[in-house]
């Protein structure tokens, strides 16, 4: 499935067909979709564990598909605004970590709001 998605986003991107609003609009969506699966994934995962301590735990699953999606958004973003072929200087290099940042501080956000509403004490327990 990554693999299809990786090919959505480079299909979009070079069909000519398509408008630049219609281009773009296109792949966010694309990325977006790709973020969702990612953090799906990942939420499965964890979800196995989770599952026998949380009561919704079921919920963790979802978090992490939106914060994936969203932090996927920011770091292309954030990459679509660094100069194409320029990446040997200092101010692409502080660029990029930034948006590596920014990324990693939005989906820190929403799973650590989700984690704190899991972790409250009437989801706690055992089944």
């Amino acid at each position: 499935m990554p693999k299809l998605s990786a090919a959505m986003v480079l299909v979009t991107s070079l069909d000519t067909t398509l408008t630049a609003e219609m281009k773009t609009a296109a792949l966010l969506k694309d990325i977006f979709l790709l973020g969702a699966w990612v953090g799906g994934v990942l939420g499965i995962a964890q979800w196995f564990v989770l599952k026998h301590r949380i009561r919704q735990a079921l919920w963790w699953v979802l978090a992490n598909a939106l914060a994936w999606a969203v932090g996927l958004g920011v770091a292309f973003m954030g990459a679509g605004m660094m100069r194409t072929g320029d990446f040997s200087n200092l101010k692409t290099a502080l660029a990029g970590a930034a948006t590596g940042l920014s990324m990693g501080a939005v989906i820190g956000a929403i799973t650590g709001i989700a984690l704190v509403w899991l972790l409250k004490p009437r989801r706690l327990g055992r089944k």
